[in-house]
């Protein structure tokens, strides 16, 4: 009965504890509701006491039930009694940190109690003291000791404390602290620019006066970007020492990874490098705070697996090897326990393994000057971009094509280059009648091991009577038999097989017509048989191209007719 009788007094101990300790918190709290419940977690006054005319920077934070900020809440502010000062804002609604924040601006002296109250109800108070500037001390200002003891805050809206106090100390010539009343006047002097303000009075100047400890207070305000905030106090022609406040970045939102190179020849070697490089930033872009740590890893080969930022910045290094799986190694990053992250890939490349035409021309004209576009592409045995520089010989039986190196290796493994036609000294594919090829020449391209070769037809033209000519000599003795040949060519130059030529004479007869252009564009067996009559004195030869490419062009050669031999052409 003895232990029992203890164990009821201590229930009933914990419960009043319990009770006072709730009771003291002046909170008063709404009955849960079905779905997020909004609770108003802290409600506080950046100053606990202030003259007539000063303001004060108020904050309340607002949760979920599970302690989880609350973004986008209406929270009101009153003062009572209402006639020692009122709200700047009436109501503000809280950012993604959970806090809404207003300015208290004291207009009478005395006690006055500040709440902050959501819509459901839920509310908190808490209280400032006004005092009246006093005429302070017989002397004036003479010097200011300026400082605070917040070096550092963090950007607006990521969840840190993004204000500070500052305490400008007035002392008189005699290094006594200066009385209540006496002015000083606060301004920013440099800044990140980001929105930071001295009391929603942007960089200034924000003035306030001196308490009974010969203290003027000021609050600073971060912005968006982080940076260094220099800041100084005056009294007339009194300056104080410049005071610096650094405004953080807020906790890792982005993280952007890449490595160089993006393609390495690491497939059949060991410890071939890539550098990795994280980039870490806040929600609004700056670089997030020093010794942020950042871990890496990957499913193929190594990578060092952890750094820390500077200035943003973390660097690990990539190292090619076992295991290997398919050559493309996916490098990850993350930071702030793994819920900001992304990843990279590096081509782990081998030697060649396939090269492929995907690009030249299937015909020149073959003039020496007409060209096509050649464009290669050359992978591993994965099916992975080679490396970028990666050497491509090329080789043509006809025209000219000039090697190179694979460019890129990223996104592509291309080797771009050019064939050039040439002029042919024959038709190396003579058929009757002439199909216009005048060659097929095999390109081939080769890297390392691997090739890859195509055929480019070398075209021909149209028979060209300034460069076609009845090869014979200049005279014939009456009654013999001269042989003579026909030259066919287009105009660039290039010989035309295939070519049907018949053949008449004015005089005498022609025998071994018709007769077939040979690769060279040539006829052969043709002759000339001269009249015997003598009172003929020149007989002319006439040829007619009868391939559809000749055209019907038709030659003439007047020959002279002697008695004598003469074989002058």
């Amino acid at each position: 009965m003895r232990n029992k009788a203890f164990f009821v007094f201590g229930v009933i101990f914990v419960a009043l504890v319990m009770v006072l300790l709730i009771s003291g918190c002046k909170k008063n709290s709404t009955s849960p509701t079905s779905g997020t419940q909004t609770v108003l977690k802290t409600f506080t006054a950046l100053k606990t006491s202030m003259q007539t005319g000063d303001s004060s920077l108020v904050q309340a934070k607002v949760t979920d039930q599970d302690n989880n900020p609350y973004n986008n809440v209406r929270v009101n502010f009153s003062a009572s009694p209402a006639s020692l000062g009122s709200f700047r804002d009436v109501y503000d609604m809280t950012d993604t940190s959970g806090t809404a924040s207003s300015y208290f601006v004291s207009s009478d002296t005395g006690t006055v109690t500040l709440k902050a109250k959501l819509t459901s109800g839920d509310s908190l108070t808490t209280t400032l003291r006004v005092t009246s500037p006093g005429s302070g001390s017989s002397g004036t200002i003479a010097s200011i000791e300026f400082n605070t003891l917040r070096p550092s805050i963090q950007v607006k809206g990521t969840g840190g404390i993004e204000s500070a106090v500052l305490v400008a100390t007035g002392y008189d010539s005699l290094g006594n602290k200066v009385g209540a009343g006496k002015q000083i006047i606060f301004r920013i002097l440099n800044g990140p620019d980001g929105g930071e303000n001295l009391e929603n009075k942007g960089y200034g100047p924000d003035t306030a006066y001196t308490m009974e400890s010969g203290q003027a207070v000021v609050t600073l305000n971060s912005g968006t970007i982080s940076g260094t905030v220099e800041l100084r106090a005056e009294a007339g022609t009194i300056f104080s020492n410049v005071t610096r406040v650094a405004i953080n970045a807020g906790p890792p939102a982005y993280l952007s990874l890449g490595a160089k190179p993006l393609n390495i020849r690491g497939w059949d070697v060991v410890n071939v490098t890539s550098e990795v490089l994280a980039m870490v930033d806040d929600i609004y872009g700056n670089p997030v705070q020093n010794s942020t740590a950042v871990y890496f890893g990957t499913e193929e080969g190594m990578v060092d697996a952890y750094a820390i930022t500077s200035g943003g910045l973390a660097t690990s290094v990539y190292h090619s090897g076992e295991p290997r799986n398919d050559g493309l190694a996916y490098v990850y990053a993350s930071t702030a326990g793994g819920t900001v992250s992304n990843t990279v890939l590096i081509i782990v490349s081998g030697p060649p393994d396939t090269t492929t035409f995907l690009t030249y021309p299937l015909s020149l004209v073959a003039d020496g000057v007409s060209k096509g576009d050649v464009i290669i592409r050359v992978v591993d045995l994965n099916g992975n971009f080679v490396v970028g520089g990666t050497q491509v010989k090329m080789e043509t039986d006809f025209g000219t094509c000039a090697s190179g190196t694979t460019q890129d290796g990223i996104n592509a493994s291309l080797f771009e280059t050019e064939l050039v036609s040439q002029i042919l000294t024959r038709d190396y594919s003579p058929v009757s009648p002439d199909d216009g090829i005048g060659a097929v020449s095999n390109l081939t391209a080769k890297a390392d091991w691997s090739s890859a070769t195509v055929q480019v037809n070398f075209l021909t033209g149209f028979a060209y009577y300034k460069n076609c000519l009845i090869d014979i000599v200049a005279s014939v003795m009456y009654g013999t038999t001269e042989p003579f040949t026909v030259l066919i060519k287009d105009r660039s130059g290039n010989p035309l097989g295939g070519h049907s030529l018949s053949a008449t004479a004015s005089s005498g007869t022609i025998t071994g017509s018709p007769s077939i252009t040979n690769g060279y564009g040539e006829s052969s067996g043709l002759f000339f048989n001269a009249p015997t009559d003598t009172t003929i004195k020149s007989a002319t030869i006439s040829v007619t191209d009868n391939d559809p490419r000749g055209g019907g062009m038709v030659l003439t050669k007047k020959v002279a007719l002697s008695s004598t031999l003469f074989k002058k052409k």
